[in-house]
């Protein structure tokens, strides 16, 4: 409800460039819920490789954290930023939760809509971008809930290690 009230339109790309932090799968599940495609950006990446991706799926909005802003402001400057950090104020990830309190949200298209680009690691060139639809995803987590051994049990804590802006994070 947040980003609906930012002006974020169904299938507008929502960049996420941050590390392994709780505002990643916030803003992931919220973005997937108001609609909007998901674009998760390496926050090793370097401006020029952040500019291609910014262009080539023309991002709406990217989050990010302290350690991403600048390298964010100097791969695509003006584009709308919402800061994940502590003490933020203007623009925060804060003041995006706030907006969207008590406000409904109708429920995401789905299906065969897309959902997620995410960037390859571009070992044969400029990183390209796969494109996942929800149905995607869904098959993905069947897939899993399906397996004969279960991976995951209902009481199990799970230590996820790989970045989650890696398709398998």
């Amino acid at each position: 409800a947040g980003l609906q009230a930012r002006g974020v339109t169904a299938g507008a790309r929502i960049g996420l460039f941050l590390g392994n932090r709780p505002e990643f799968v916030i803003g992931y599940f919220g973005a997937l819920r108001a609609g909007a495609v998901v674009v998760p950006i390496n926050p090793a990446l370097t401006a020029p490789e952040v500019s291609q991706i910014a262009e080539h799926v023309n991002l709406s909005l990217v989050v990010v954290d302290r350690s991403t802003a600048l390298v964010a402001e100097r791969a695509a400057p003006g584009l709308p930023q919402v800061l994940a950090a502590a003490g933020a104020r203007e623009g925060s990830f804060d003041a995006l939760l706030a907006a969207g309190v008590g406000v409904d949200v109708p429920p995401a298209a789905g299906g065969e809509t897309l959902a997620v680009v995410i960037y390859t690691s571009g070992t044969g060139g400029d990183a390209k971008g796969a494109m996942l639809t929800h149905r995607a995803l869904i098959a993905n987590v069947e897939q899993v809930a399906g397996a004969q051994i279960p991976v995951v049990e209902p009481d199990d804590v799970v230590l996820g290690l790989l970045p989650l802006t890696h398709v398998y994070g």
